[in-house]
């Protein structure tokens, strides 16, 4: 049996899983929360070593030399072992690999990186809702908005190894700041981050007491309950989400769209606001054949991914 490990990164909690590399069943998974006071690559690399301490624990063996994929969000360098800009990370032009490799007792050049949506994407195609696709595009909103594409079957990397940024291709007229740097992005309106932030400073009128402000299904229920300003955000969501994935829809012409994300998902009828508007929106001809799906993996799909990024580029 070959055995692999995969993280996935968040903004406040890392996964591991460790898989059989052959069939790509999951044998363990954990989950710890890595930020706080100390937001380095350190700290994660912390929370990342006991994680892997309770996996040996658990198993009954070292994995030490075992391969190890982890995704992040974050434009990587093409070599992917340098973050450029991690926005929802706090992190800009970070040796992330070398760190991380240094802080584990790790050899050099024994962890592959990749962004968590590129990861997310290989994970479904591997063993989820993508397998047998040989062209996609996938939009996820959570606390950001990502995206990839298949192209004849191999993701699509770019010059600078950072293609896939829908999050940050910019709407027209927009002026919103971005943790990116820059103004005016899709994530700038439809990130769950940037999205919390405006809520929080929201009073509905509709009484739902019970829920965050910054919970997505809040906004949802207000909006459905009548509230003009919730139903203005929402409507300003939908499109700027529809806008990014219609234009790659229309541009790529994919088998399939594929959609995902903790904002999509707590919020359905916003969901399904978003992709009525995208097929309207993208070109007839290029929508004519064109199947949306929702990722089957769960959180499983971005630690698959990893170790599948492992598996093809250090072994």
């Amino acid at each position: 049996m070959r055995l692999v490990l995969g993280a996935d990164v968040g903004g406040t909690h890392l996964r591991l899983g460790l898989f059989d590399a052959d069939s790509w069943q999951l044998l363990w998974q954990g989950k710890r929360g890595w930020r706080g006071a100390d937001d380095s690559p350190e700290s994660l690399a912390a929370a990342l070593l006991a994680t892997l301490r309770e996996a040996e624990a658990a198993i009954g063996h070292a994995l030490t030399e075992l391969p190890l994929g982890m995704g992040l969000a974050a434009q990587l360098s093409p070599d992917g072992r340098t973050v450029v800009n991690g926005p929802n990370l706090g992190w800009r032009d970070v040796a992330f690999a070398d760190r991380m490799e240094a802080a584990l007792g790790r050899p050099a050049g024994s962890i592959a990186v990749c962004n968590d949506l590129s990861a997310i994407v290989m994970g479904e195609l591997a063993a989820g809702a993508a397998v047998g696709v040989r062209s996609l595009v996938a939009l996820y909103a959570g606390t950001g908005v990502g995206g990839a594409a298949v192209v004849e079957g191999r993701l699509v990397r770019g010059t600078g190894g950072t293609a896939g940024e829908v999050g940050h291709m910019k709407l027209p007229g927009g002026q919103a700041p971005c943790g990116c740097g820059e103004v005016g992005c899709v994530e700038s309106v439809a990130g769950g981050a940037s999205l919390g932030r405006r809520l929080h400073a929201m009073h509905f009128a509709t009484d739902l007491a019970g829920e965050l402000p910054s919970d997505p299904a809040r906004l949802e229920r207000a909006a459905l309950a009548g509230d003009a300003e919730a139903e203005g955000i929402v409507a300003e969501v939908v499109d700027a989400l529809a806008f990014a994935a219609s234009g790659l829809c229309t541009f790529l012409n994919p088998e399939v769209l594929l959609v995902g994300g903790g904002l999509l998902e707590r919020a359905p009828v916003l969901a399904s606001r978003f992709e009525a508007r995208t097929l309207s929106l993208t070109l007839a001809v290029a929508r004519a054949r064109l199947e949306i799906r929702r990722g089957s993996l769960g959180d499983e799909a971005g630690l698959l991914g990893a170790a599948h990024q492992a598996l093809q580029r250090l072994v």
